[in-house]
């Protein structure tokens, strides 16, 4: 029995307890009291207080079952929240190992073969200039020593996930190797990098149904706390949800969409880490 109930109960006893002490009063105050009245006059007594007490009883009663129902709805709309809290909780957290897991897959093969395209154009068909050079000379060296290779491929095999195209956005820094043993492939492989990064990036420009699906997924993550902005206690446990699963890099270089950085909820976990970690 709750504190609710029992209040209830002692309403109704405290109530109970006035109305016969005051009918109780006006009775004998208006009629005397007398030990050796007939047993006619106890019955009619008796009858008087039983019709002046029911009614009022029955209302008093009415009202305590009516008080029972609203703190019982009451209740049953707290446990239903918490479960629906609950609920809403685990499929987030379902929605974020799923990220989370897509993260860690090798980007799609047609953003790799765009991305060969132009690394291989780039240096062959662009602008000249010492990297290039470089390149048509040590391609040179690889074909008339029989060490020319399928390119294409050694690229392809380069594990290139989408975290690291999310986590390396803003590094996208060639660094060329040197010495004798240099070869074609050390100076293709970090520009076809960063073309892959550039080809990555260029999915912001599209509408949402067409962005890659790590961004779509993103941009999801921040729909559903945003739905739910009015429950605020609720709505910074799912913030902290996604800060315990989304490492800071991928939170930062998914920032180059353009429906992700102007997200009033990225901007609210964006502003967080800032003032976590200050210049």
């Amino acid at each position: 029995m709750n504190n609710h109930n029992k209040k209830h109960i002692r309403l109704y006893v405290f109530s109970l307890i006035c109305i016969f002490i005051v009918a109780l009063i006006i009775f004998f105050i208006r009629f005397d009291f007398n030990f050796n009245a007939t047993i006619d006059n106890w019955l009619k007594t008796a009858n008087f207080f039983n019709s002046l007490l029911t009614p009022p009883l029955l209302a008093i009663t009415s009202i305590l079952i009516f008080l029972t129902w609203e703190t019982s709805k009451r209740e049953l709309e707290t446990t239903n929240s918490a479960i629906s809290l609950d609920i809403q909780i685990k499929i987030y957290s379902a929605m974020l190992e799923s990220f989370i897991r897509k993260l860690d897959e090798e980007v799609d093969q047609d953003i790799k073969d765009r991305a060969f395209i132009r690394s291989w154009n780039e240096l062959t068909s662009g602008e000249v200039n010492k990297i290039s050079k470089d390149f048509h000379e040590k391609l040179l060296q690889d074909r008339a020593s029989k060490r020319e290779r399928n390119y294409q491929q050694l690229c392809f095999q380069i594990p290139l996930t989408h975290r690291y195209c999310l986590s390396n956005y803003s590094k996208m820094n060639r660094i060329i190797a040197s010495g004798s043993q240099m070869s074609a492939l050390d100076i293709l492989k970090p520009v076809y990098k960063d073309h892959v990064i550039g080809e990555y990036r260029k999915s912001s420009s599209f509408t949402k149904e067409k962005k890659l699906p790590t961004i779509k997924n993103f941009i999801d993550l921040l729909d559903f706390i945003e739905k739910h902005k009015e429950q605020k206690t609720y709505k910074e446990h799912l913030i902290d949800l996604f800060l315990y699963y989304i490492d800071q890099a991928t939170i930062y270089g998914v920032k180059f969409d353009v429906d992700i950085a102007k997200h009033p909820v990225y901007q609210i976990i964006e502003e967080s880490l800032d003032h976590k970690n200050p210049l």
